[in-house]
């Protein structure tokens, strides 16, 4: 029986769906078979494994972890989303903003302070103001709409002080940046997270007050290209058990 302390990274639906194979050789087994046991399971995962040996895929087997079909789209849209930057032109329907907003707004946040604030713009004129504060990215002027992801410091700072103000409310709107980006990726929208960017030129084309500052540019918009998985660090790179 194959081990927990080894790893290969295959993603499958109903039986085979994707491989992903690291820079590294090695890859991440994500098993998404709900109507076998752990032992079927495990059977076909050394079934997989084996033809892939035979195929000359050699790979080290780091984890395996199994998931149910409800929790499928959740993987998929983690695994698969990328970083788009051609956009067509091409309108977003009615009420896809507050979609995405909506479920920004569920993020967590340290004490459930939520100290985030949005800026949808559309119009040509801000895509194009955000975009030269962006270092001319272009894909920010081209996409359908632009979300400006703003930390509020002086709430989190009532709450929590210097810390509130200087980590919390940033890893804050981190996670609420990470809802959007996902969500974008279930309604067939491509986006991508822009942190480059003159902060106070960003500031005065959105008009920000003092308290408010800019953390992340997320244009949005229909993909004009596929770009290809990136590679990732593997587990025994990254992962250490209670300490360094």
């Amino acid at each position: 029986m194959l081990s927990l302390g080894f790893i290969c990274s295959f993603v499958f639906s109903q039986f085979a769906r994707r491989v992903n194979i690291t820079a590294q050789g090695s890859v991440t087994l994500v098993l998404i078979i709900p109507k076998l046991d752990a032992h079927q399971s495990l059977r076909l995962l050394r079934k997989k494994c084996l033809t892939a040996e035979r195929n000359r895929f050699i790979f080290s087997v780091n984890y395996c972890f199994m998931v149910d079909s409800m929790s499928l789209e959740v993987f998929e849209a983690i695994t698969n989303r990328r970083s788009v930057r051609a956009y067509k032109k091409r309108e977003l329907p009615l009420g896809t903003i507050e979609k995405l907003l909506d479920v920004a707004r569920w993020a967590p946040s340290a004490g459930n302070v939520q100290p985030w604030t949005f800026v949808a713009a559309a119009s040509a004129d801000m895509k194009r103001a955000l975009c030269l504060a962006a270092y001319s990215q272009k894909d920010i002027e081209d996409a359908s709409i632009v979300i400006v992801v703003c930390a509020d410091e002086k709430r989190a700072e009532e709450r929590y002080g210097a810390r509130g103000k200087t980590l919390f409310c940033l890893q804050d709107t981190a996670a609420a940046i990470q809802n959007i980006l996902l969500t974008a990726y279930s309604l067939g929208l491509g986006s991508c997270w822009v942190g480059a960017f003159k902060e106070e030129q960003v500031r005065k084309a959105i008009r920000a007050p003092d308290e408010i500052r800019p953390v992340a540019i997320i244009p949005v918009g229909y993909p004009d290209e596929a770009p290809e998985a990136r590679g990732r660090r593997s587990l025994s790179e990254i992962m250490y058990r209670e300490t360094f």
